[in-house]
């Protein structure tokens, strides 16, 4: 059997408590922003635009990132101690990633909704939609439902995204001995120190590279397409799920 119920609803509880600390985290910061935001505007301080960020959409990406990467471990030796096949747990994970990643997009829409309409009542203007900021012109054109399904579907593969990646680095890091852990945690420290010097040495080459992945990410014209960014988060989301696959099912258990 390749899932077993008892393991998936282990998964979600584990994961559905995480992300309500982290809900309510971000909630109580960004409502403390906003009457903080409030305040300057009181005393005359804030800009003309009063605009209020929510800041939820890379808080969430982020939250699924590290839940995903810190969740590997004790999840792994306790379904190998209780007996459940590593397929079966990467399965478990699969459905676990894509349950959550549809609960955090639902909360993200309804939360962006709310403090749009809370920041309306103090003449503020809350919006950080991300998928807004990237598509504007092609949503305006949409209607209502259309654009509410194809905002929910561009966070759901968004955020499965995030949960896979963090996935393969919990079982990478996990795989490597403690050199290859130094090893991999230094390069990535040389890339990040290297990357901004070999861009201004080339002539500012490399964020030209990442200005035009991202067009061709967004789409180019004068109405560019979601589905482009949809697709790019499902393709990377089933790339990097056959590396996890092939290093999962050869997994030792380790101290």
């Amino acid at each position: 059997m390749l899932l077993r119920k008892p393991v998936l609803e282990y998964y979600l509880r584990l994961t559905l408590r995480a992300m309500l600390w982290i809900l309510l985290i971000s909630v109580g910061a960004t409502f403390l922003l906003g009457i903080g935001v409030l305040g300057t505007v009181n005393i005359g301080v804030a800009t003309t635009e009063n605009t209020v960020f929510t800041g939820m959409e890379p808080t969430f990406f982020i939250a699924m990132l590290i839940i995903c990467m810190s969740d590997f471990k004790p999840e792994f030796h306790f379904m190998f101690q209780h007996g459940v096949s590593r397929r079966s747990t990467f399965v478990a994970f699969v459905c676990n990633v894509v349950a959550a990643s549809a609960f955090f997009s639902a909360t993200l829409y309804l939360a962006t909704i709310v403090f749009s309409i809370a920041g309306g009542w103090f003449g503020l203007q809350a919006d950080a939609s991300l998928i807004h900021a990237l598509y504007g012109p092609r949503l305006e054109v949409m209607g209502t439902l259309s654009t509410i399904a194809l905002t929910l579907l561009f966070y759901w593969t968004m955020f499965i995204m995030a949960g896979v990646i963090g996935y393969f680095f919990a079982i990478l890091f996990y795989k490597l001995s403690k050199f290859g852990k130094i090893i991999l945690g230094g390069a990535a420290v040389v890339a990040a120190t290297a990357l901004p010097v070999i861009n201004n040495l080339t002539g500012g080459r490399i964020w030209q590279f990442a200005v035009w992945l991202g067009q061709t990410f967004v789409g180019r014209g004068a109405l560019p397409n979601p589905f482009n960014g949809i697709a790019v988060f499902a393709a990377l989301s089933a790339i990097v799920l056959l590396p996890c696959w092939l290093m999962i099912r050869r997994c030792k258990l380790q101290k």
